[in-house]
């Protein structure tokens, strides 16, 4: 994240480093709302469709958070409202929000298809979640690396702001030259 910075800041951009409202809770919402909504609506296909490593990771997701009742879902999705009211505040302030897309290395494939690898990749993704929870665009930009495996960052603005997300993007992806894909099963 700091080497966007690094990046936006020679373009001329304004960075400071402080924390949104609201981050941890907002998680919780969303998984409370998205959990209960895939175990009633997208778990029974899968079941009869997914694929078997889809399917054992999304049992693994299930494990680790559970579905929700009724008034907890309901509740939730008040509560997002609210946290939406904050966090379009704070941007009017902070046009821009900035984290990594995942707080860890890219994990190694099917490591979600256990509960503890599930709950270390939803650790790790957590900040990024915010985004679909409040309807709020955001873009994914690689950002350095470690080894032969790129890290980037997620670049999240207010609703309908889908160009400034844009225009940093270029900014970064301008800074950080070429990226050539890689194999993930090689990395």
């Amino acid at each position: 994240m700091r080497q966007a910075g690094k990046h936006l800041q020679g373009a001329g951009y304004v960075v400071e480093e402080i924390m949104p409202p609201d981050l941890e809770r907002g998680v919780e919402i969303w998984h409370q709302i998205i959990t209960t909504e895939s175990f009633h609506g997208l778990w029974p296909q899968m079941q009869k469709m997914g694929d078997p490593d889809g399917i054992a990771a999304m049992r693994s997701w299930f494990e680790v958070k559970k579905p929700v009742d009724l008034q907890t879902y309901l509740t939730a999705h008040t509560e997002r409202e609210g946290l939406l009211f904050r966090w379009m505040s704070f941007l009017q302030q902070w046009p821009l929000v900035i984290f990594a897309t995942l707080s860890d290395l890219p994990p190694k494939q099917v490591s979600d298809t256990t509960a503890a690898g599930q709950a270390q990749i939803l650790e790790s993704m957590s900040p990024t979640l915010m985004a679909p929870l409040l309807g709020l665009p955001g873009l994914a930009v690689p950002v350095g690396s470690h080894g032969k495996l790129r890290t980037g960052v997620q670049i999240m603005a207010a609703r309908n702001r889908e160009d400034l997300c844009l225009d940093a993007g270029e900014v970064i992806e301008a800074a950080e030259g070429v990226v050539k894909p890689i194999d993930p099963a090689k990395a």
